[in-house]
Parts: C-alpha cells; sequence; structure tokens
C-alpha cells in the first residue's frame, strides 16, 4: 500500500521476489530434508505427498490423493498452512491491481462476510471435503484477509483511533479471547462443529483482532511490554522457520532421540535460522 500511494503503481516482480527469498529456501530443503529420510527407510512419504508440498496444493490433496498411513501427515502434513498462505499470495496482488486502495477495505470486508456461506455451501455440496474445511483456500481465506483488513483499518486515522478505543475497553479485551476459546470449545459437542464453519470462526478473527490492537496500541500495558520483549521478538523474526521444521523434532510418534526435551527444542532452534533470509519489513 505504501509502494501504490508513492508511486501510484505496483511492482508485481519485485513482490514475488522478496516472497521467494523469505519463503523458498527454507520451505525447500526441509522437503529435501524429508526427501533424504525416506530414502533410508526412516519415514514414510509418498511422492503424491511431496508433490502436493512442493506446489503448495496440500490443502487441497485430499481431492485426488486420501491420506494414507504411516508418518506422512505428522511431518509434512503443516505444509498445507502454507500453502493457503502462498495461495493468498497469489490473488493478493490481483486484488491490488483491480480494487486499488480506495475500494481495498470494502471488498476485504465482502470477502470475509461471505466466506461462511462458502463454508456452509461446501459442507452440503462437498461432504468429501468436510475435514478440510478450514484448511481450502476458498473456506479458509478470511484466515489471512482479515489480518489484511485490519491493517488497512489502522492505516487511516480515524478508523485507527476507534479501533484503539475498542481495544482499550478492558472488558471488552477482558472477554476476546475467553470469549472465542469457550465458544468454540463448548459448541464442538453441542453443535458438531456448526459454530465453527458459520459465524464462530468469523468471531474468533474479530477476538484476535482486538487483541492485536491492544497490543501494538497500549505501551503501558503487560500485553505490550511482553511481546515486545526483546527474547519474544526474536522468536517472532525467526517465526516461519521454526514453524517449518517443529513437526520434524516435536513429533512424539516417531520415538526418535531428537524428539526427546529438551534436545527437540535445541534442534528446532538449530536448524530452523540456518535457510532464513532476514525479512526486513517483516522485522521493521
Amino acid at each position: 500500500m505504501r509502494e501504490y500511494q508513492k508511486s501510484g503503481g505496483f511492482d508485481w516482480k519485485q513482490f514475488y521476489i522478496r516472497r521467494v527469498l523469505r519463503i523458498f529456501p527454507c520451505f525447500y530443503f526441509y522437503i529435501l530434508v524429508i526427501l533424504a529420510l525416506a530414502h533410508f527407510g526412516w519415514i514414510t512419504v509418498t511422492d503424491r505427498t511431496i508433490l502436493a508440498a512442493s506446489t503448495f496444493t496440500l490443502n487441497y490433496h485430499h481431492l485426488w490423493d486420501p491420506w494414507p498411513a504411516g508418518l506422512d501427515y505428522p511431518v509434512i502434513g503443516h505444509y498445507w498452512t502454507l500453502a493457503l498462505e502462498e495461495q493468498f499470495y497469489l490473488t493478493w496482488p490481483l486484488l491490488m491491481v483491480l480494487f486499488a486502495w480506495r475500494k481495498l477495505v470494502a471488498t476485504l470486508a465482502g470477502f470475509i462476510v461471505i466466506a461462511p456461506v462458502i463454508r456452509i455451501a461446501c459442507y452440503f455440496l462437498a461432504p468429501d471435503s468436510r475435514p478440510q474445511i478450514g484448511m481450502m483456500f476458498h473456506t479458509a481465506f478470511d484466515s489471512i484477509a482479515a489480518g489484511v483488513l485490519l491493517g488497512e483499518l489502522l492505516r487511516n486515522p480515524d478508523t485507527r483511533a476507534k479501533l484503539q478505543n475498542l481495544a482499550a475497553n478492558r472488558w471488552i479485551l477482558a472477554h476476546s479471547h475467553p470469549l472465542s476459546g469457550h465458544c468454540v470449545s463448548a459448541s464442538r459437542p453441542l453443535f458438531q462443529g456448526a459454530y465453527s464453519i458459520t459465524v464462530g470462526k468469523s468471531l474468533d478473527l474479530i477476538c484476535v483482532g482486538l487483541v492485536l490492537i491492544a497490543a501494538v496500541s497500549q505501551p503501558g500495558t503487560l500485553l505490550f511490554r511482553f511481546l515486545n520483549w526483546r527474547p519474544l521478538a526474536y522468536v517472532g523474526v525467526l517465526s516461519f522457520s521454526l514453524y517449518v521444521w517443529n513437526n520434524l523434532f516435536l513429533n512424539g510418534e516417531t520415538g526418535w532421540g531428537v524428539n526427546a526435551f529438551p534436545l527437540n527444542l535445541v534442534c528446532c532452534n538449530r536448524n530452523g535460522p540456518l535457510l532464513l533470509l532476514p525479512d526486513r519489513e517483516a522485522v521493521s
């Protein structure tokens, strides 16, 4: 948005170069490690699973190849979230070009509002995909879109002031996370997931948004000091690489020595940052 406002245009090439340099080295090196472990017979992983993970389609893997038995999912299953992220990256610049910034907020808000409708339609029209409703792009894109929308709202001084006042309300803030967690956990046995795929996920996003606003706009609070604590901020910078590697070392199903505490945490922290290029935008 800063680029668009300064130059009146958007450089697609530079956008994707930055994303590739940030994501691909760590992303694909982990896949190479998984292939090496499978070659020596230490884990079980199918070629189709590796192909889906490598092409950012793992969140639609079930459509052509149901998850096989074995260790496929524990070591590579978390790549569905990265697939969802990359699918968003492919569509986000297109939204920027088509709607620019004046209509962007309305466009994002509209997509987020219709997301529960899409999830409900998928539930009834594609019953085989019900377990993946929270994973597929067309049913879960609002998880990322809500963060982008929040960022855009905070860029406007008027809406930023209103949101900050809302997040400063102690009663609202105190009930944001407990409301979300309690409602979801209580609704599962009662509504069999109906709450989550309808209004539940949307309410979760609102609650998380309020907590985030409070975290970045109230310097004197314990929440702000905790999230800006240097060790925690360092973990945040490395969060992508730690996430990529965590399933290999925090997997309790393999019984390997590197999965035992505290060696598993050491391995995660030593292997994760190796191929992580600093993201100046993320750090700033």
